[in-house]
């Protein structure tokens, strides 16, 4: 029988060396690397150990009602970090290809963590397939680029069980609380999907930017780019109010153009629907840059609507295009689209047009051309629905088929 008090005691004996050492020598970087590895492969040990005597069912014995509850009251660690330790345990029994990295010190506990971020049974099939290149990857690059291929996996496999994507269960979670806090300060804190977030912080960044700049030195030595953002917030409150007091509805009139203007690279082949994980984690693996960011293909689709991008197009043929103008709606077209409809063309929908994006019923990705036929004006909610929510795409796309069909009917066949 395998002798675990023997074991620990060793691993006791070994601590108690490394504390003396610590205490009676000069450290240098070797002994910080190795405290580190010995951290990772104790954490690995404790998961191991949490997750087996999780699935062990011995706790029951002891009058426990559930292992993490017996886990929290022998332990006192939060659940949280119980609950995170058992799954890193399940991952590094299943996967032998990932234990072994992690005990060679060839990965980290974090890269662990973002394991276990699609250690889910949705996922169980597409990561038996995936394991050992995702392990690859992990072992190639560190942990902040290494979130963005586990992001990219998770997209693609969503893609293809038909899961919502993260982008539409962000937007799904939105919230934002203003509490007003005992010394009459208020503290505004939430969450918001990354397409209104991009258009958040660009309004922030530039009204920040343009009161540091018309600030002195002086003032500018003494205040924080974050309190330069927290009085943008301000100047974008009140244009609202202002707006309203004259009569515009109770809404402020934005500007007719688009409202994003970001940096983005697009790989064209990257968002074919039958582009595997495989495909996706081999090229990886021979590319000499790391990936910056991993969009879900349908937020691809939904920013490529109505933004002003500043982007680079890399087609199936390997030739690049720096930008298309004639992908974004002009502004003539969206003020065209404005007379059709005071508001989202979604039936019910009270957010007037000023506030709209202009979308491309077909894709602009998939050959859509960009004129007022293939376009309509979508409030940033439904924009977001209509790419995320297949239930509510296919409800939608009636609506909008109706009311295309009422602005531009089709021409009439010659019979004659």
């Amino acid at each position: 029988m395998f002798d675990t008090k023997n074991v620990f005691e060793i691993i006791s004996s070994q601590i108690v060396l490394l504390q003396k050492h610590y205490e009676t020598s000069s450290i240098d970087t070797r002994d910080m690397v190795s405290v580190s590895n010995v951290e990772n492969q104790l954490t690995a040990l404790r998961d191991k150990v949490y997750s087996k005597y999780a699935d062990g069912g011995l706790w029951a014995n002891e009058g426990y009602q559930t292992s993490k509850s017996a886990i929290i009251h022998e332990t006192h660690k939060g659940r949280s970090d119980i609950t995170k330790a058992i799954e890193r345990g399940k991952l590094l029994c299943r996967y032998d290809s990932l234990s072994n990295a992690l005990n060679d010190n060839l990965i980290t506990s974090d890269h662990l963590d973002l394991f276990s971020r699609i250690n889910d049974s949705k996922y169980a099939e597409h990561l038996d397939e995936s394991i050992n290149l995702l392990v690859e990857n992990a072992i190639k690059i560190d942990v902040l680029h290494f979130s963005q291929v586990i992001n990219y996996w998770k997209n693609i496999v969503d893609d293809q069980i038909n899961e919502p994507s993260d982008d539409c269960k962000n937007f799904e979670n939105r919230r934002l609380f203003v509490n007003e806090l005992d010394d009459n300060t208020y503290l505004v804190h939430g969450i918001l999907d990354k397409a209104t977030a991009i258009v958040f912080k660009k309004a922030l960044e530039d009204i920040a930017n343009k009161l540091w700049r018309k600030d002195s030195v002086e003032q500018r030595s003494t205040t924080s780019h974050s309190a330069y953002r927290a009085d943008a917030a301000g100047y974008l409150g009140q244009m609202y109010v202002t707006s309203s007091a004259k009569g515009l509805d109770g809404f402020a009139e934005f500007n007719i153009t688009p409202s994003i203007s970001t940096d983005i690279v697009i790989d064209v082949a990257e968002l074919r629907k039958d582009f595997s994980t495989r495909e996706y984690l081999t090229k990886n693996l021979t590319k000499t840059s790391p990936i910056h960011n991993a969009h879900s293909k349908n937020f691809i689709k939904q920013i490529l609507c109505d933004a002003e991008l500043t982007v680079v197009v890399k087609n199936s043929d390997s030739t690049i295009e720096l930008g298309r103008k004639v992908r974004i709606a002009p502004e003539k077209m969206k003020r065209i689209l404005a007379t059709q409809t005071h508001n989202c063309t979604i039936e019910g929908c009270s957010i007037p047009a000023s506030w709209c994006d202009a979308h491309h019923i077909h894709h602009w990705v998939d050959g859509g051309e960009t004129k007022i036929e293939n376009l309509v004006l979508l409030c940033r909610r439904h924009h977001n629905m209509i790419h995320n929510d297949e239930r509510f795409m296919y409800k939608a796309s009636q609506q909008i088929t109706d009311f295309k069909n009422r602005h531009h009917p089709p021409p009439l066949k010659n019979t004659g």
